[in-house]
């Protein structure tokens, strides 16, 4: 991503924009990507939509799961792919994709579809046979976000 691009998506999005500005300021968080991508391919929406009938999911609870849910695919969406292996990166994909299809209302969402979507259609043409068998080891080319 482009730091304009990512810049324009945070200024719609004060979480995001806090994000960024927390990278380009002191850098990533410690964070690793393939555990952002775990977090937000599953667990976390999961739990969001699961607890909505539950007294102790308050607003506060619902915005702190939310506004970490940004976080994570802010990050990913930033950091890009940083990994050898396709099973990591499908992980940090499936993690954008799932975010975006979950709160498509966020800002941002349009654009961790469409990142998540091309690193997968980059995944299946690399690290898949025609006849759909996968190919074992590591990608053959470092994917990227483009």
């Amino acid at each position: 991503l482009s730091l304009s691009l990512s810049l324009s998506l945070s200024l719609a999005n004060p979480l995001s924009l806090s994000l960024s500005l927390t990278l380009l300021l002191s850098g990533p968080p410690d964070w690793l990507t393939l555990d952002s991508g775990i977090r937000i391919s599953g667990p976390w929406p999961t739990a969001f939509f699961l607890a909505q009938q539950a007294p102790e999911f308050t607003a506060a609870s619902r915005l702190l799961l939310v506004s970490s849910t940004v976080e994570h695919a802010t990050y990913l969406s930033l950091k890009g792919s940083q990994s050898s292996t396709a099973n990591w990166e499908a992980t940090q994909c499936h993690g954008l994709v799932t975010t975006a299809l979950a709160f498509p209302e966020l800002v941002g969402s349009a654009e961790w579809l469409r990142q998540g979507s091309s690193c997968i259609e980059q995944l299946m043409a690399t690290g898949v046979y025609p006849d759909g068998c996968a190919l074992l080891g590591p990608a053959p080319l470092p994917l990227s976000f483009s």
